[in-house]
């Protein structure tokens, strides 16, 4: 089986993300995350054609916006009473500024993990 490896380590975090549709707001988590790209755990799902513009709440501390593409998604099943959804988006466009600000609060919440 051929392995695909990432141009990007990801780190664990959990931080509240809203993802913007045509047509609805959806509200998630972000279970991992790197400077390409997240993978979002919700409990209902965008239009898989459909581009997403994401709000990234870190740490209490400041929103960073960008514009995604649907990689992946993923049923879960394992709670009885809802089935949540886990979604791997690969970011397209981010603002310089955003993407700094992404890659430090990354940096930090990687060396939280190693200590």
């Amino acid at each position: 089986m051929k392995q695909c490896k990432r141009e990007y380590s990801r780190v664990d975090v959990s931080w509240p993300v809203t993802m913007l549709t045509s047509k609805k707001l959806i509200v998630g988590k972000i279970k991992n995350i790197s400077v390409g790209g997240a993978l979002i755990r919700c409990l209902e799902l965008p239009s898989p054609e459909e581009s997403l513009e994401l709000k990234i709440e870190i740490a209490d501390l400041f929103y960073v916006s960008a514009s995604v593409e649907n990689v992946r998604m993923n049923v879960d099943n394992s709670q009885s009473d809802s089935i949540a959804y886990d979604l791997a988006v690969s970011f397209t466009e981010m603002t310089e500024d955003d993407r700094r600000m992404l890659y430090n609060a990354i940096e930090r919440e990687a060396r939280k993990k190693k200590n």
